[in-house]
């Protein structure tokens, strides 16, 4: 059931299309969308698969496929071309060459034994090797349905021929025996009839080779050049042109050499639109392209190099960046270097501090030794620890990583207000604390206790009211109350 479905849809569906298709009037317009429709599905190449066979040859590997390759082999052809023409000119016009037949020969053009006409053979036989190239690539063209490639047959025929005709004269040759076979005529003579066909035939040619190599914006302004040259010696030779002074004479002469060169050209170029276009090699680079990105570089390079040369009238001078002075780091004493600078321990893994080491029989001597040092140690000894001491009331401290059982206990009431009485005190010896260099907290630590230790030892027991307290630093008052606190709690 759902078979028979299905094929009842699809029949419906073509005759809905059919009806539809001849109810709307097909045009050139709809046609070549609905064909990039379908090349857009299934994109077809321009040439079949055996035209790669054709590339492999020899001869293929000569083509010219770089545009400066071809550049640099036409502007070396149309050198030696000017060379040639001078010496044509200088062979009739100066004097001192015109009057020497031995050297003037071989210059001339009109001659067919002179250098001019060997290299518009060669040119010739080139352009005919050319033709031979671009039929075997032609007529692998897929969308070639008419079979124009064809006309690169006849191409080749003609171009031997004329290769032949620059040395021997085939034209005249070839008139002669017809009115050998056929009678001298009174109106023209043999070679007059094969001259006239040979224009027509060539008119029509022309305008073949023009509409195939229209593709090539090269081959065709070359083309066109070659066969307006070519038109110029035979509307001379039909009297459409007078050729009655010597310069016209030297142009007409001159022109079918300057015709080969441009043929062999343009050939050439066409050749190589070709082979890129098998092989798909940027089929779109087109000389307008070169020439307007090149125009941009080189704007943008002048942009570049006037602003960099010219700089702005707004924007004045540099204003000179500000010296940092260093600040003079205190010169410690010899005792303070060596009090102050223990060997660092290995810091322990998640920011664990070092266990503190037990105190041992031998602080007892190091207090003695330190009571008998003068009073001057002891004021050393406080102004090193002073700005440990300050640290904590002038700003918060950084808070550092650990597991909990490092942090510190609260304070008891009673120290705090303790310690906000002296708080005019701190501000007045804030500046002088600030002054000081931080010391490590361990070293600090140390200190302090060392301080601690020589104060209980000195000062066994202190009344609270025997105590200056004015005449003392902040320092001393700390550690005065320090020790009543620990007195009380011994009590």
């Amino acid at each position: 059931m759902a078979f028979g479905r299905r094929t009842i849809d699809r029949r419906r569906r073509v005759l809905y299309s059919t009806q539809q298709a001849d109810l709307v009037t097909s045009t050139a317009a709809s046609r070549r969308a609905a064909e990039h429709l379908r090349e857009a599905r299934k994109p077809t190449e321009a040439f079949g698969s055996r035209v790669h066979r054709r590339l492999r040859g020899r001869w293929f590997s000569l083509v010219p496929v770089k545009r400066r390759t071809l550049v640099g082999v036409s502007g070396a052809m149309f050198l030696v071309v000017l060379l040639l023409l001078i010496a044509h000119y200088a062979s009739v016009a100066w004097p001192s060459i015109a009057n020497r037949p031995e050297i003037a020969r071989p210059l001339r053009l009109d001659r067919a034994d002179s250098f001019g006409k060997w290299v518009e053979a060669i040119l010739l036989a080139l352009s005919a090797g050319a033709s031979l190239l671009i039929y075997q690539v032609r007529r692998y063209r897929i969308d070639d349905y008419v079979g124009q490639y064809r006309l690169w047959r006849l191409v080749i025929i003609t171009l031997v021929l004329a290769s032949v005709h620059s040395l021997v004269g085939v034209v005249d040759w070839a008139g002669a025996i017809l009115d050998s076979m056929l009678g001298q005529r009174v109106a023209l003579a043999g070679n007059d009839w094969l001259r006239v066909v040979l224009s027509l035939g060539g008119a029509i040619l022309a305008l073949r080779m023009i509409a195939e190599v229209r593709r090539s914006t090269w081959s065709l302004l070359t083309m066109i050049a070659t066969w307006t040259f070519l038109a110029i010696p035979a509307s001379a030779n039909w009297n459409f042109i007078s050729v009655d002074t010597l310069n016209k004479w030297t142009v007409v002469t001159c022109l079918p050499l300057v015709a080969s060169a441009t043929l062999f050209a343009s050939l050439g170029g066409y050749l190589r639109m070709l082979v890129r276009q098998v092989r798909k090699l940027d089929e779109k680079d087109s000389i307008a392209d070169r020439l307007e990105e090149f125009k941009q570089k080189w704007l943008t390079r002048s942009k570049d190099s006037n602003v960099e040369e010219q700089p702005s009238e707004k924007t004045g001078p540099r204003k000179p960046e500000p010296r940092l002075t260093k600040q003079a780091e205190p010169t410690p004493t010899l005792e303070a270097d060596a009090v102050d600078e223990p060997a660092k321990k290995k810091r322990r893994w998640f920011g664990l501090r070092a266990a503190k080491t037990e105190s041992t029989p031998n602080a007892d001597t190091d207090s003695a030794a330190s009571d008998e040092e003068p009073a001057k140690h002891d004021d050393l000894a406080d102004d090193l620890a002073l700005p440990e001491a300050s640290g904590g009331d002038a700003g918060i401290k950084k808070r550092r990583f650990s597991l909990g059982f490092l942090k510190r206990k609260p304070k008891s009431p009673a120290a705090t207000d303790e310690e906000a009485s002296d708080g005019l005190a701190d501000e007045d010896e804030a500046p002088v604390a600030a002054a000081q260099p931080r010391k490590p907290p361990l070293q600090a630590n140390r200190r302090r206790q060392e301080d601690l230790g020589d104060s209980d030892d000195g000062n066994p027991s202190v009344q609270q009211e025997d105590v200056d307290w004015d005449s003392l630093s902040k320092t001393e008052r700390r550690r005065l109350r320090k020790q009543l606190k620990r007195q009380g709690r011994a009590a």
